[in-house]
């Protein structure tokens, strides 16, 4: 079928998924040091993984089993945070990406509105949101005609300003357009990192 990402195999919990919903991880071919390969690109043998903490798990606690498919040992100390650190700089590059095309909403006003509207995925609170903004978007998401996905982030009012190019933002809103498919897919991601 054309048009259809390829299907890779999970190392860890050994299911299938598409390559855009796995991470690929190859050897440095020098020193061995494991690469997350982002792209998918790198050349050498490679192994997929979800990035979710119950794969990495398995990995950092059975480092030899990605050494086998990778025909290289490797150390998998700490791959949950290095993939937890890729996921928030994919987020942050996502996050602008999507405010150039229009397809993040700021503000509390316009944010409830789109909600309403069911033009909303996706909502990142800020670190530093009040708790009254939190909870009253909270209840138009409750109240909204589509699923959205809530995410408490990591990044502060002053972030999404910064990110965005407006003035501090307590929230932001994810469009479902074409503008903000690489920061759906990350916000997924890390959502299931946990």
């Amino acid at each position: 079928m054309p048009g259809r990402a390829p299907e890779r195999m999970c190392v860890a919990c050994r299911e299938r998924g598409t390559s855009e919903n796995l991470l690929r991880l190859v050897a440095h071919p020098a020193d061995g040091t494991l690469v997350l390969d982002v792209k998918g690109k790198l050349p050498g043998r490679g192994a997929w993984v979800h990035p979710t903490a119950r794969c990495c798990q398995v990995l950092e606690s059975k480092p030899n089993l990605l050494g086998r498919h990778l025909n290289a040992p490797v150390d998998t100390t700490a791959l949950s945070a290095r993939v937890r650190e890729l996921i928030l700089r994919g987020v942050t590059d996502g996050i602008t990406m999507a405010a150039a095309s229009g397809s993040v909403v700021g503000g509390h006003d316009r944010l409830i509105s789109e909600i309403s509207a069911g033009e909303i995925t996706a909502v990142l609170f800020a670190n530093d949101a009040s708790s009254r903004t939190v909870a009253s978007v909270r209840r138009a998401i409750d109240d909204a005609p589509v699923e959205i996905t809530a995410i408490d982030s990591p990044f502060s009012r002053a972030d999404f300003g910064r990110l965005t190019g407006r003035g501090e933002r307590a929230a932001l809103g994810v469009k479902s357009t074409k503008g903000a498919a690489f920061l759906r897919r990350q916000l997924r991601r890390l959502k299931n990192l946990g």
